[in-house]
């Protein structure tokens, strides 16, 4: 959970404003904040630990915890699930936040297929897609190899399993399909190609 609130906090004040330079200093900025990532990673924190449905966490966390004002906030499908007074249905997404917030079931389990299930559940109560369940389940896959010691040769499995890990030539970005889970790829591609933490961060 270090390492993706570190991350939030960093990547925070570049999102939406497409920064494809890598020598960007300092890492975290006096303007950054939280964002809502870091909001719903604790409230799956929360849930599993305490056995307390994710929705409910989620809901508890997103009402009484705040994204810092100098950063994104929730999105707007987002917002009014977490507005109703009454628990609402999935509403579809594959947005990024199905990815950003599940890091907790790559380290509460000992088998990857039960993490891979938690997944699967702490997200279908908003990113129901097909394609937002997939980038939730590639994060946690990750997560769980490296916990477990495996080589840097792990993306490739995770590659494989869900799809659409691209190879990039030296000094090119990627190009991806157009769902939103593609920054997912981004990030797990950064880290197999980097030799240094901050390096990968950048």
């Amino acid at each position: 959970m270090y390492g993706a609130i570190l991350g939030d906090l960093i990547g925070a004040p570049w999102e939406f404003k497409r920064m494809k330079r890598k020598d960007f200093n300092p890492l975290i900025r006096p303007d950054t904040g939280i964002t809502d990532d870091s909001i719903m990673t604790v409230a799956i924190a929360d849930s599993l630990l305490h056995e307390i449905p994710p929705a409910e966490a989620m809901r508890d966390w997103g009402r009484k915890v705040m994204p810092a004002e100098t950063v994104a906030g929730y999105g707007a499908g987002f917002i009014k699930w977490l507005a109703s007074p009454e628990l609402q249905p999935p509403y579809n997404s594959y947005g990024n936040g199905a990815a950003m917030r599940v890091s907790p079931a790559g380290w509460l389990y000992d088998d990857l297929e039960t993490s891979l299930e938690v997944a699967r559940l702490v997200t279908n109560v908003t990113h129901n897609h097909p394609e937002g369940i997939k980038g939730a389940q590639a994060t946690v896959m990750a997560i769980f190899l490296a916990r477990k010691g495996a080589s840097r040769g792990y993306q490739r499995r995770t590659g494989d399993r869900y799809g659409h890990l691209p190879r990039q030539k030296r000094g090119n970005q990627p190009k991806y399909q157009k769902s939103r889970t593609g920054a997912f790829w981004i990030r797990l591609g950064s880290f197999c190609r980097s030799v240094q933490r901050r390096a990968c961060l950048q």
